[in-house]
C-alpha cells in the first residue's frame, strides 16, 4: 500500500512483521514487529504520519510511519479484532473493509470484535474514547456514512445499532426477524438499507433511525441491495428470478422486473442511474428503463450463466462475462452486440475494463488472460512467463496506460503497455508468492506484495 503523499509503500506477512519502503528508492526504512501471526490489514493516515496494522493475534497497533516506532496497542478485545477509521471516510457503498483505513481526518478510530463490542479510540494516542456496547451476538457487518456522521453495525440476532459518532448517541433498530446479513448507506449519507436472512429489506433515515419501510422484497434470499448514485432508486435481486426497484424515501415498490429465468447474479446501475443491468443464471443480460421498469433489451449470446456485469466509464458500452468463456462488449442505448471476446472453454470469472474504456481485460476460472481494445481485437495473450501460463490478477493504472499482471509461480509480475506490448519482468527479490500489486496514484509506480 502506497500512503498518500506516495512516499512509502507498505508491506505485511505471515511472520507478523509490517515493513516500510522509499517508494523512490526501493531502500528498507523500518521493520514494524509487534504481531504474532498474520498481519491482516495495514492503512495510513491522511497526512502519511502514521499507520495503523492488525492482525491474527487480534491487536490493533498504532506506528509513527516516520521511525517505524510503535505509538500505542489497542487493547480489550475477546477475539478477532476488526478495524475501521470512522472520520469522515467515504467508504465504497458494497464492501466492507476489514482492515484498518485512515479517514481524512484520521482522529478516531472504530475496532470492533466477536464480543460484540465497538470502541472509539484516539488515533494519535491510542486512548479510548468511547465503548459502544450493546451486541448481545456476533457482529456481522459494520459501515460508515459518507459524511462520517454515523456509523451502523448488525449482528447475528437481527438488531442494528447506530451510533452518532460526535454525541456517540445509540439507537437500537430493531425489525428483523433473522440474521442481518449486510447494510448499505445511500450515497448521500441520508438513509440506509439493511437485508437478512428474514428476505427483508428495510429502508431507515440514518439521522434519527427511523425505519422509514419494511420492504418484502424476495420470495427467498436477497442477494444483494443497492442505490442509485441520485439516491431515489433503490434496487434488490434474488434467487427468485426477479428484480425489484423501490422508492428509497417510502419503500415503494415501483416495478417488478421479471424476465430472468433462475438465480440474478449480478445489478448494476450506470453512472447517471437511468439504466440498469441484470445478468443471470440463465445467460441472459438485461437492460432495463429505471424509471419505469421497463425492458429495454435482452443481451443473448451467452451460452452459461452471466458472472459479471460492468458499464463504461461514459456508460455507452456494457461488458459481461459468462461461464462460457466470452467476454461480451454491447452498446447500451440499443442493446446491440458490437464483439465477443473469445478465451477459451473456461468460465470468465473477472472483467476489467481500463478507465478510459478504451481496453478489457478478462481472466477466466483456469486462470488464462487476455487483453483485448473494445473493438473486439485481441492485443494479447498475458502470460507469466511460467510452464503453465497462469495468470490469477491483472490491474490497469489509473491512467490506462500500462496494466500489471501476477503469475501462479508468484516469483514475478510483468508491466505491459496497454497495446499488449511487454515492457518489462520485475523479478521479485522476496521469496514465496506475490500476493498483491498496485499502482500508485499517478501511474508512476507499482508496488508488490508477496506470501512470507
Amino acid at each position: 500500500m502506497f500512503s498518500p503523499d506516495g512516499k512509502r509503500i507498505s508491506t505485511l506477512g505471515e511472520d507478523g512483521t509490517t515493513r516500510l519502503w522509499d517508494s523512490s528508492s526501493g531502500k528498507l526504512l523500518a521493520q514494524l514487529r509487534g504481531h504474532s501471526g498474520n498481519v491482516y490489514g495495514v492503512g495510513f493516515s491522511a497526512d502519511s504520519k502514521r499507520l495503523a496494522t492488525w492482525g491474527e493475534d487480534e491487536k490493533t497497533l498504532l506506528w509513527d510511519a516516520a521511525n517505524g516506532k510503535q505509538i500505542v496497542q489497542l487493547d480489550g478485545y475477546s477475539g478477532k479484532i476488526n478495524s475501521y477509521i470512522i472520520s469522515g471516510l467515504n467508504i465504497n457503498q458494497f464492501h466492507h473493509f476489514t482492515q484498518p483505513m485512515f479517514s481524512v481526518d484520521g482522529k478516531q478510530i472504530a475496532t470492533w470484535g466477536n464480543d460484540g463490542i465497538v470502541k472509539l479510540w484516539n488515533s494519535s494516542s491510542g486512548k479510548l474514547l468511547a465503548i459502544l456496547p450493546g451486541h448481545s451476538g456476533e457482529i456481522t457487518s459494520m459501515m460508515l456514512s459518507s459524511n462520517g456522521n454515523s456509523l451502523v453495525t448488525t449482528d447475528i440476532e437481527g438488531t442494528l445499532r447506530l451510533w452518532n459518532i460526535k454525541s456517540k448517541h445509540l439507537v437500537v433498530l430493531r425489525g428483523h426477524s433473522d440474521w442481518v446479513s449486510d447494510v448499505v448507506f445511500s450515497f448521500d449519507g441520508k438513509q440506509l438499507a439493511s437485508w437478512g436472512h428474514d428476505s427483508t429489506v428495510r429502508l431507515w433515515n440514518s439521522s434519527s433511525g427511523k425505519q422509514l419501510a419494511v420492504i418484502p422484497a424476495h420470495s427467498n434470499i436477497v442477494n444483494n441491495v443497492v442505490f442509485s448514485s441520485n439516491g431515489k432508486l433503490v434496487a434488490t435481486i434474488g434467487e427468485d428470478g426477479t428484480t425489484r426497484l423501490w422508492d428509497s424515501s417510502n419503500g415503494k415498490q415501483l416495478a417488478v422486473l421479471r424476465g430472468h429465468s433462475g438465480k440474478v447474479n449480478s445489478v448494476v446501475f450506470n453512472g447517471d442511474s437511468k439504466l440498469l443491468a441484470t445478468g443471470g443464471e440463465d445467460g441472459t443480460t438485461r437492460l432495463w428503463d429505471s424509471s419505469n421498469g421497463k425492458q429495454l433489451a435482452v443481451l443473448r449470446g451467452h451460452s452459461g450463466k452471466v458472472n459479471s456485469v460492468v458499464f463504461s466509464g461514459d456508460s455507452k458500452l456494457l461488458a459481461t462475462g459468462g461461464e462460457d468463456g466470452t467476454t461480451r462488449l454491447w452498446d447500451s442505448s440499443s442493446g446491440k452486440q458490437l464483439t465477443v471476446l473469445h478465451g477459451d472453454s473456461s468460465s470468465i470469472v473477472k472483467v476489467i475494463l481500463s478507465q478510459d474504456g478504451k481496453r478489457l481485460a478478462m481472466i477466466g476460472e483456469n486462470s488464462k488472460a487476455r487483453l483485448w481494445d473494445t473493438n473486439g481485437k485481441l492485443l494479447a495473450v498475458l502470460n507469466d512467463g511460467s510452464d503453465s501460463g497462469e495468470i490469477y490478477n491483472v490491474v490497469f493504472s489509473p491512467d490506462s496506460k500500462w496494466l500489471a499482471t501476477e503469475g501462479s509461480e508468484g516469483l514475478s509480475v510483468r508491466l505491459w503497455e496497454s497495446s499488449g506490448k511487454l515492457l518489462a519482468v520485475l523479478n521479485m527479490s522476496h521469496p514465496g508468492w506475490n500476493n498483491s500489486v498496485a499502482f500508485s496514484p499517478d501511474s508512476k509506480q507499482l508496488a508488490t506484495a508477496d506470501w512470507r
